[in-house]
């Protein structure tokens, strides 16, 4: 199981690198955790690259989840309308 630690701001500008390190880990299977704690911002840019990688993980079987999600990724995720797809262990297809 991998995880990987937000930075306190998810934009364009993490975007690329970040994408690059959810495949890397998705093109194994065992599983990821996003530690979202300290994220204090999260644009529409970080939370596509997360319901992505939900995604990819579900078809491949794989374990995903969020873990300790600050007060500003659950409520970019609640304004977003992507409770139930990004929501801890609860994480569902669209």
């Amino acid at each position: 199981m991998k995880t990987i630690n937000l930075p306190d701001v998810v934009d364009r500008t993490v975007a690329t690198g970040l994408a690059l390190e959810l495949s890397d880990v998705l093109g194994g299977n065992g599983g990821l955790v996003i530690n979202a704690e300290k994220v204090r911002q999260i644009g529409q840019c970080g939370l596509q690259l997360l319901v992505s990688a939900a995604m990819t993980s579900i078809r491949r079987e794989q374990y995903f989840s969020i873990a300790d999600p600050s007060e500003a990724f659950v409520a970019a995720v609640r304004i977003a309308g992507l409770q139930r797809h990004l929501s801890g262990h609860a994480v569902q297809a669209l």
